[in-house]
């Protein structure tokens, strides 16, 4: 394998010295390489801000640790938003309340697919669906912060 330069996008978006916009890019590597990766026709499975590698000199981010996968049954669409709602979760909590729907505005318009925001938003209905309380055990967010976040996502853009 080859030796990609970068840190985690958790890593970058957890330095308190990172400059504003390089914290935008970095998101928005991440998403897009996310949705490319998606056009491809495969799903992560745990797209998490930990597991993708953002070389911010070279503007690309390289997606790693595919050990999860994604239940068969479920549709294209949902695994897809499932990789798009680990990617939010874990950028939201590492972001202050008051970025937070610059955020999801951001890592939305980066992904840019109309479907998958629907099946996403659908997502923030239940804090009891089993993928979701994965990822918001891994990145927690406030109950509070969840219901931010449905909000926001249901909202017309």
């Amino acid at each position: 394998l080859p030796l990609l330069a970068g840190l985690t996008l958790a890593t970058l978006l957890e330095d308190p010295e990172l400059e504003e916009s390089i914290r935008k890019r970095s998101m928005e590597h991440a998403a897009i390489a996310l949705a490319h990766f998606h056009r491809l026709g495969f799903t992560h499975g745990d797209a998490m801000a930990e597991n993708v590698l953002v070389d911010v000199a070279a503007g690309v981010a390289h997606w790693f640790d595919f050990e999860t996968i994604h239940e068969a049954s479920r549709s294209p669409a949902w695994r897809r938003a499932d990789d798009l709602r680990a990617l939010l979760v874990t950028c939201v909590v590492r972001t202050a309340p008051e970025k937070r729907v610059e955020t999801l505005d951001l890592i939305r318009d980066a992904y840019a697919d109309e479907e998958i925001d629907r099946v996403l938003a659908a997502s923030f209905t239940s804090i009891w669906r089993r993928s979701l309380t994965l990822h918001l055990l891994q990145a927690p967010l406030s109950f509070q912060c969840f219901c931010e976040l449905g909000q926001l996502l249901r909202a017309d853009k």
